[in-house]
């Protein structure tokens, strides 16, 4: 079996072990990069770009709480109070943020919690 193309090294471990480490590997890096941005919010912007691109090349998701706090159409790393306004709205049940750099609402769904009697 080749590992990442090469023609030199053959490895018999199956292919889809390295698929998982390598997508393990960019969720671990994604959360170091999300950590990195809330303690120097000069480069989250920078951080957030670099987290989409390892994304994209590993073809792995933004694990959901990380990618709720970038914007969807300018990209900017969101933190509540600087650059992003969070309501909640009770007649569609949503949680909707607004992006204060470039206008944009996401709107997120929330159910209330059953109270046990």
């Amino acid at each position: 079996m080749l590992l990442f193309g090469s023609t030199k090294t053959f490895i018999n471990v199956p292919v889809f072990y390295y698929s998982k480490v390598i997508k393990k590997i960019a969720i671990e890096r994604m959360r170091i990069l999300y950590d990195f941005s809330r303690i120097e919010p000069v480069f989250a912007d920078r951080y957030a770009e670099l987290i989409r691109r390892i994304s994209a090349k590993s073809r792995t998701k933004i694990p959901l709480d990380i990618k709720r706090r970038i914007c969807k159409k300018c990209g900017h790393m969101l933190f509540p109070g600087k650059n992003m306004r969070a309501r909640t709205s009770k007649t569609m049940k949503t949680v909707n943020l607004t992006c204060l750099d470039c206008g944009n609402i996401m709107r997120f769904p929330y159910s209330r919690e059953k109270v046990k009697k």
